[in-house]
């Protein structure tokens, strides 16, 4: 005990200079921010009075009136492709699905359609920048800023139109109604919305020369915004999606540990999205790296884990379930007994293991890709998660087999 007690002793000595350095250098990057908060509308009035070529307004509704134009050619070309989708694709929706692998099939086929139409925003919009760029570099950003805007909102909220299914309750994956599926919906494509914006605008004014300082003061309050949004959003849905989390079977099925993770995960999430602010906000006093994905690459990656798993799902139904014909014929022999497709050489307990194989990588991939892109060594010759990862996935293997 006393050897620990000693090293532990040494090490804290040996980190106290570097701490006290690092404490001393955020106290003065605090002071500096904190003082430059007074003119910070001074110094956005100037930023945006500078990227006017001549000094007028009038360009700034010159600039405006061309993005709202190339905004409204690119949504209608994604019409178009939407309008496209529907008629070659339309017969693919069975409004009485029979199983879960024609309700994943529907709703990925779907979401791939909604994408298209945001990609053919994108390319419409970018080539007629690049057709009409009369404005300047100042006026290309905006309207670059824009579009980014606009596509983000979009495919938010494509992804959580397929994931909550508000307009096609047969094909639902998840336990919620559909008064809380809509309303969740509308609340994130709008948090987004919001969150996105003024991100954008910060973005924009650190383009255009603004001061640091406040360029700084500028995004942390867009991102403690975004926190406080989210929190709003998952304090307000608390019961809705510990709903989902539970599933549609009972709660007294379930294990206490995911029992009390279900009752306590808005606390959780909203301790982590101030915890998260917290920590991106010194990151960007201090200059390191990998400040902005704190809060934004959780989510993103649960979006794109929740598509390559259902993707994973829709593989295993196909491999081990067989179609069984509505109208099947009758036997040979002539009794009613009708012909049953032949069974999987497989046993189906192993498609249960395949599933819970397919849903335990993917959640060690988005670990591993969220770690990334805070900025830990997760690939590197000396990191521990590769090798953890491994464990885990073995242990947890074997036990599913021994299941």
């Amino acid at each position: 005990m006393f050897p620990l007690s000693g090293f532990a002793a040494n090490a804290l000595d040996m980190m106290a200079p570097e701490m006290q350095s690092v404490t001393d250098r955020l106290r003065e990057r605090i002071v500096e921010v904190v003082s430059a908060v007074p003119g910070f509308p001074q110094q956005a009035m100037e930023t945006l009075a500078s990227a006017s070529p001549d000094g007028s307004a009038s360009w700034y509704f010159e600039v405006l009136l061309h993005t709202l134009a190339y905004i409204a050619v690119g949504l209608a070309v994604g019409f178009l492709v939407k309008r496209w989708g529907r008629q070659h694709f339309a017969h693919l929706y069975n409004p009485t699905p029979r199983d879960r692998s024609e309700k994943l099939a529907y709703l990925l086929t779907s979401c791939a359609l909604m994408l298209l139409n945001v990609i053919a925003f994108v390319m419409v919009t970018l080539v007629m920048i690049v057709l009409f760029d009369t404005h300047g570099a100042a006026a290309r950003d905006s309207q670059l800023l824009a579009i980014g805007v606009v596509a983000a909102v979009w495919t938010v909220h494509i992804a959580f139109r397929n994931l909550l299914a508000p307009d096609a309750a047969s094909h639902r994956m998840l336990n919620i109604d559909d008064a809380s599926a809509r309303s969740l919906h509308h609340a994130m494509t709008l948090t987004t919305g919001i969150s996105t914006t003024v991100l954008a605008i910060c973005t924009w004014m650190d383009t255009r020369a603004l001061d640091q300082d406040a360029h700084l003061v500028a995004l942390i309050g867009g991102m403690l915004l975004t926190s406080v949004l989210l929190s709003a959003v998952a304090w307000r849905f608390r019961q809705e999606i510990a709903q989902m989390m539970l599933g549609s079977t009972l709660a007294e099925s379930h294990g206490s540990f995911l029992k009390l993770v279900v009752g306590m995960w808005h606390n959780l999430a909203i301790l982590f999205f101030f915890g998260a602010w917290l920590t991106s906000s010194v990151r960007l006093l201090l200059d390191l790296p990998s400040a902005l994905g704190l809060v934004f690459a959780p989510v993103l990656l649960v979006f794109l884990g929740l598509g390559g798993y259902g993707i994973l799902l829709l593989l295993i139904d196909k491999l081990f379930v067989r179609e069984v014909p509505e109208n099947p014929p009758l036997s040979a022999s002539g009794d009613d007994e009708p012909i049953r497709p032949l069974t999987p050489d497989v046993p189906q307990p192993f498609k249960q293991l395949f599933e819970r194989v397919a849903g335990l990588v993917t959640w060690v991939l988005m670990l591993g890709a969220i770690l990334y892109l805070w900025g830990v060594d997760v690939t590197g010759a000396n990191s521990l998660f590769p090798r953890a990862a491994d464990l885990f996935i073995t242990v947890a293997l074997v036990y599913f087999v021994y299941q």
